[in-house]
C-alpha cells in the first residue's frame, strides 16, 4: 500500500523545495536576531534622551518579551487551527509596520506599548516556523534546517552591529530611530517574497482533511527537487474521527498536557526558559557591559565578535546529525555554565586594580574566553532545544506544543533585563547576574537527563499516534 506521509517526505528528499521555505521563514528569525541586538544597543541613547532609570531601561526591553510570549500562545492557536503560513505571513507584516511606527516614538510609554506589538509580531511567527519546515524535511535534514534558522538569527545580529557601528562605533551617540527603521529592511524584503511563494505544510492540510491540496504541495516539492518519478500518493489515515477532533486547540493541550507528554513538556519548557534567559539576559547585557568594561576594542566591534563567534555555535549545531538530541542538550547547558562562571571571573577582575600582569592577563582571558564561549555553548543549546521540541509532539499539536514551551520560555527573556537592573542596583557590578544565570544552566542539565523520548532520526507522520515510533531511551 501508500506509505505514510513522513516516508514520502523522506522519498522526495532535500532539495530546492526545503531550501525556498527556509529561506522564505528564515525571515522571522532574521528580524528576531536584529530587534533582540538592537533594543539592548539603543537602550542607552533612549535613556539620554528621555531621562529614564535603569528599571526603566529593562522594563522597555522586557516588554518585548511579554509581545514574544503572548505571540507564541496566538501561534499555537493560529498554527494548529488556521495553518502554518498564516502565522508567518502576519508576523512579517506586524514587524515590518511596527518597527517603522516605534521609530516615531514620541516618548517612553509610546515606544514600550508599540515594541510590545513588535514583540507579539514575531512570537506569532516563530513556532509555526519549526513546525512547517520539520514537517517538510527529511528527518536528518531537520537539525541543519535548524542551524539555518539560527544562522538567520545571527545575521540579523550581524546586520544591526553594522547599522551600529556605522551610525556610531561607541554606542554613545546613537541616532536610535535611524537605526529601528533600517533593522528591519532585510525582513521587509523577505517578507513579499514569502507572500507569493510560500506553501502550506502538507501534514497540516493532512489532518484538515484536505487530500488533494497535500498532494498539491508535495507534487511541487518533488518537481523542484527534480525527483519526477517518486510517488507522493500516501496512506490515508486511520480514522478521520481524530482529524475532527483535532480541529479544537483544546484537544491539541489535552496531548501535550497528557500521560505521555506531560513530563516532557515541563523539562522541555524549563530547557526553553534557560535557553531564553541566557540567551537574552545575555544579549541585553553585553552591549551594557562592553561600554563599562575595557574589552580592548570598541563596544560595537565587541559586539560584532560576538555575533560572528554565534555563527560558530549554530555551525556546532550540525552535531545533531550524528549525535542524539539529548546528550547535546544537556552538554550545551553545562557548557553554558562554565561559561557564565568565567566570564563573571573576567568581569570582575577586569573591574577592579590587579597586582601583576599575569594576574591581568588572567582576567582578560576569562572574560573573552567566557564571553566567546557563551556565545557559541548558548546557540547550540537553544536550537536543539527547539529542534527537540518541534518533533517530539503529533502533527495535530505539533504548533501548539512548541508555542506552549516556547511561550513559557518566554518568561525568561521578560525577567533577564528586569534581573540584570536589580543585579546591578544592588551590587553595582555585574558579574553577580551572571552567576545568578549560570545556576538555571545546571539545572536544565540534570533535568534533560530525565528525558523519556529520542527523536534523533525520526520521521514525522501526521496520524494521531505518529509518536509511536519514537522510542523511551533504554
Amino acid at each position: 500500500g501508500a506509505p505514510p506521509l513522513g516516508e514520502v517526505i523522506e522519498r522526495i528528499g532535500m532539495g530546492p523545495a526545503q531550501c525556498r521555505i527556509w529561506v522564505l521563514t528564515g525571515g522571522v528569525f532574521v528580524a528576531d536576531g536584529a530587534e533582540m541586538l538592537l533594543i539592548g544597543s539603543v537602550t542607552r541613547a533612549v535613556s539620554d534622551e528621555w531621562h529614564m532609570t535603569s528599571w526603566q531601561q529593562g522594563a522597555v526591553v522586557s516588554v518585548v518579551f511579554v509581545g514574544l510570549l503572548i505571540g507564541n500562545m496566538l501561534s499555537g492557536v493560529l498554527g494548529d487551527v488556521f495553518g502554518r503560513r498564516l502565522p508567518i505571513l502576519l508576523s512579517y507584516c506586524g514587524v515590518f509596520l511596527f518597527s517603522v511606527w516605534s521609530a516615531m516614538s514620541a516618548g517612553p510609554l509610546e515606544l514600550a506599548a508599540i515594541r510590545l506589538v513588535v514583540g507579539v509580531s514575531i512570537g506569532i511567527g516563530q513556532p509555526a516556523v519549526y513546525a512547517l519546515t520539520s514537517e517538510t524535511t527529511p528527518a536528518r535534514w531537520r537539525i541543519v534546517c535548524c542551524v539555518f534558522l539560527s544562522i538567520g538569527f545571527v545575521v540579523g545580529e550581524l546586520w544591526s552591529a553594522a547599522l551600529i557601528w556605522y551610525d556610531d562605533p561607541t554606542m554613545l551617540n546613537l541616532r536610535w530611530r535611524w537605526v529601528l527603521v533600517m533593522g528591519v529592511l532585510p525582513t521587509a524584503s523577505l517578507a513579499m517574497l514569502a507572500v507569493c511563494l510560500l506553501p502550506e505544510s502538507p501534514s497540516y492540510l493532512v489532518v484538515k482533511e484536505r487530500r488533494t491540496e497535500a498532494l498539491q504541495v508535495l507534487e511541487s516539492m518533488r518537481d523542484q527537487n527534480r525527483v519526477q518519478g517518486t510517488p507522493v500518493e500516501f496512506k490515508a489515515q486511520d480514522t478521520f474521527e481524530c482529524s475532527s477532533n483535532a480541529r479544537s486547540w483544546l484537544f491539541a493541550n489535552r496531548i501535550i498536557w497528557g500521560e505521555k507528554f506531560f513530563c516532557s513538556t515541563l523539562v522541555v519548557l524549563f530547557a526553553m526558559l534557560t535557553a531564553n534567559i541566557v540567551y537574552y539576559g545575555s544579549l541585553y547585557a553585553f552591549p551594557q557591559v562592553a561600554t563599562d568594561i575595557d574589552f580592548g576594542m570598541s563596544a560595537a566591534t565587541t559586539l560584532a565578535i560576538g555575533a560572528g563567534w554565534e555563527a560558530v555555535g549554530v555551525l556546532l549545531t550540525l552535531a545533531g546529525l550524528y549525535f542524539p538530541r539529548i546528550p547535546m542538550m544537556k552538554g550545551s547547558f553545562l557548557a553554558m555554565f562554565a561559561s557564565l562562571v568565567a566570564f563573571a571571573v573576567g568581569v570582575t577582575g577586569s573591574s577592579r586594580l590587579v597586582s601583576s600582569e599575569a594576574e591581568a592577563m588572567f582576567f582578560f582571558a576569562m572574560l573573552h574566553g567566557g564571553y566567546l564561549c557563551i556565545k557559541i555553548s548558548v546557540n547550540v543549546g537553544f536550537s536543539v532545544t527547539y529542534q527537540y521540541a518541534a518533533e517530539i509532539y503529533p502533527t495535530v499539536a505539533r504548533t501548539t506544543g512548541v508555542s506552549t514551551s516556547a511561550a513559557g520560555a518566554r518568561v525568561g527573556g521578560f525577567v533577564a533585563p528586569l534581573f540584570f537592573g536589580l543585579f546591578h542596583e544592588a551590587t553595582g557590578g555585574h558579574a553577580a547576574f551572571f552567576v545568578f544565570l549560570s545556576a538555571f544552566c545546571v539545572v536544565a542539565a540534570c533535568l534533560v537527563a530525565i528525558l523519556p523520548f529520542e527523536t534523533f532520526g525520526r520521521a514525522l507522520d501526521s496520524d494521531i499516534d505518529e509518536t509511536g515510533p519514537l522510542v523511551a531511551k533504554a
